[in-house]
């Protein structure tokens, strides 16, 4: 754990900051949890298509993620990186991509959030991406937003690949 000004003082609450640093000086403090994260992503390890992870966001009252700047990008990475374990070094394991709200189902080439919002940044793409493959798989063109450790985009097959997801409050 990275104690925020290196303060350790066996308090009962522990709050961690979305850059992943944490602090126990909120003892005070009324919450029904132990720790209390500061963080606008909710990091779900297990596996799904992409819309069996935009229905387990919302069965839990939050939504599938949405990007909209860099500095959210960077905090989309930080959560990945706190919070989603390495199973693998491969790049490309399915394991090291977390789905996000975004497609470019409307419009070819044009990306944007599930409920239509803009990106509203230019798209950090890992190389050679957006390819709109669809070689993989027969009918199937990728259309569909993951994001990997290093908080680079992939469009992606969303209905073939099963991968840990991020969730957000609805209002964030």
């Amino acid at each position: 754990k990275q104690w925020y000004q290196r303060r350790v003082r066996g308090q009962t609450h522990v709050r961690m900051y979305k850059k992943g640093g944490w602090d126990d000086s909120f003892d005070y403090k009324e919450s029904p949890y132990a720790c209390d994260y500061q963080g606008r992503y909710i990091i779900v390890e297990s596996k799904k298509l992409v819309s069996e992870a935009k229905d387990a966001c919302q069965a839990a009252g939050l939504t599938i993620a949405k990007v909209r700047s860099e500095e959210e990008n960077e905090e989309l990475r930080t959560a990945i990186e706190i919070f989603l374990p390495v199973h693998s070094n491969d790049q490309w394991d399915n394991s090291n991509w977390v789905w996000i709200g975004v497609d470019d189902l409307a419009e070819a080439d044009n990306f944007v959030h599930f409920d239509g919002e803009a990106v509203g940044f230019p798209i950090p793409w890992h190389p050679g991406q957006p390819d709109h493959s669809h070689i993989h798989f027969e009918g199937a063109v990728e259309h569909y937003v993951a994001v990997n450790r290093a908080g680079l985009w992939d469009d992606s097959y969303g209905e073939h690949h099963r991968r840990p997801f991020a969730c957000m409050c609805a209002d964030s």
